[in-house]
């Protein structure tokens, strides 16, 4: 038998699953799998209130140019809708990937998933 740094990247996947191996690059994989498992199945922000507050923000002082203060419920509130709107977003542009039978979203799936979406 040759040795397993001689295999084709194919072979050698198959021969290490056929033993039980894990191969590093079959690890990180794994590991990103794992994470992406674990915050889908949480329910909170992902993205930190500081920073989404500035953002809102600039947005509201690009509108008018009168103070406006804003209530910690309703912050939190547009927080939870932006995100939900962005998960469903890049829900969308990777179904368009994968269509196309890709694992990288591209530029051109986000475009087609927001004119789909009428943003």
């Amino acid at each position: 038998m040759k040795s397993l740094s001689m295999m084709p990247k194919s072979v050698k996947i198959e021969y290490c699953k056929k033993m039980g191996v894990i191969l590093p690059e079959m690890r990180n994989r794994m590991k990103v799998e794992r994470e992406i498992r674990e915050l889908q199945r949480t329910t909170n922000i992902l993205i930190p209130s500081g920073v989404f507050n500035k953002c809102v923000r600039e947005v509201i002082n690009e509108y008018t140019t009168k103070l406006f203060r804003i209530e910690k419920d309703a912050n939190l509130a547009l927080q939870q809708a932006a995100e939900s709107f962005l998960v469903s977003l890049f829900q969308e542009a990777d179904m368009m990937a994968r269509h196309c039978k890709r694992v990288t979203i591209l530029e051109k799936d986000m475009l087609l998933a927001m004119r789909l979406k009428s943003i």
